[in-house]
């Protein structure tokens, strides 16, 4: 935890003493508190591309505002908002509980007393994620936040570990993967499943019957794991086959019928599988009214390249 003497240059310090909603970031304290993580591991790769060039560790937070934001949100809930910059960008920042803190200010020198945290636009990220490589950040930044702050184990075998580029494309291009979950008794409960994957909002969406052992055992326990992997590759002259797998955890919720995402994910799911919409909007006309949508929201994502030698 952070000292309480100690001072920091970041916007609105003073009075960001929320704490983690978040059970998986339960450790991580204060706003402060997360300073200091992130202070370790923001990087040259977690800023903004067009700003790279001018990164430096003695301005850490140069291009890290709205990945930063959004995970700070993730944390601690709230909102984020932006206050629009020359060029027509937004910086982002936090207002949680009515206390508004910017952990990327001082990116500003001198120019960040100059900035208005009042009547500024609410800031969304599926506008912000959009743009891939700005939601690929978000995960590379995600991830070493979660092993700083202990909420999620480090990859042992790192060396192993695929970028997150890879990882997205391998969800997107496959068709099927496992799921598991807690069984009865205590032994785990995996089957192969369809799905389709949003790569703007991090989510994964499957469809199935109504009641079943799987919709019982995610009413006791939503949380999940989900693991894909491709068709693997050979190398000249080798026998062994080389594996890309990406495993996911996270929660799962049912989503109601009445909710827009509801028929927004089951033709995008459909649209997947069939070889055009006409079939997707028949198959919805005759069985849609008995399927159940549920969807993933990942909290943990790593992939790994493994040589069955």
């Amino acid at each position: 935890m952070s000292d309480s003497n100690k001072t920091y240059g970041f916007y609105g310090w003073e009075n960001a003493d929320v704490l983690p909603t978040d059970p998986n970031y339960k450790n991580v304290g204060t706003p402060c508190d997360l300073y200091d993580l992130l202070s370790k591991i923001w990087q040259r790769d977690t800023c903004a591309p067009r700003m790279a060039s001018e990164w430096s560790e003695s301005n850490k937070t140069l291009g890290q505002c709205s990945i930063t934001a959004f995970l700070v949100q993730d944390i601690y809930g709230g909102e984020v908002y932006g206050i629009l910059r020359p060029g027509g960008n937004y910086h982002c920042y936090n207002v949680v509980d009515g206390k508004v803190f910017d952990l990327t200010s001082e990116q500003f020198g001198e120019e960040a007393g100059t900035l208005k945290y009042e009547g500024n636009p609410l800031q969304l990220r599926q506008d912000h994620f959009s743009k891939r490589e700005k939601r690929l950040r978000y995960e590379l930044l995600r991830s070493r936040l979660q092993e700083a702050a202990g909420a999620f184990r480090k990859m042992r075998r790192f060396g192993q570990q695929i970028p997150y580029e890879k990882c997205y494309e391998i969800l997107e291009k496959q068709w099927r993967g496992v799921l598991s979950l807690e069984g009865d008794n205590g032994y785990p409960h995996s089957i192969v499943v369809d799905y389709f994957f949003d790569c703007v909002t991090g989510k994964i969406y499957f469809h199935g019957a109504k009641e079943g052992y799987k919709v019982d055992l995610i009413k006791l326990n939503p949380k999940a794991c989900f693991c894909v992997y491709d068709e693997g590759f050979k190398k000249d002259g080798q026998w062994a086959l080389n594996i890309n797998s990406v495993i996911c955890y996270g929660k799962m919720r049912f989503i109601d019928p009445e909710e827009t995402i509801f028929q927004d994910s089951l033709k995008r799911l459909g649209r997947k599988y069939y070889t055009s919409d006409e079939e997707v909007t028949n198959e919805i006309e005759r069985a849609g009214s008995r399927v159940l949508m549920t969807e993933f929201s990942i909290e943990r994502m790593t992939g790994k390249l493994v040589n069955e030698s």
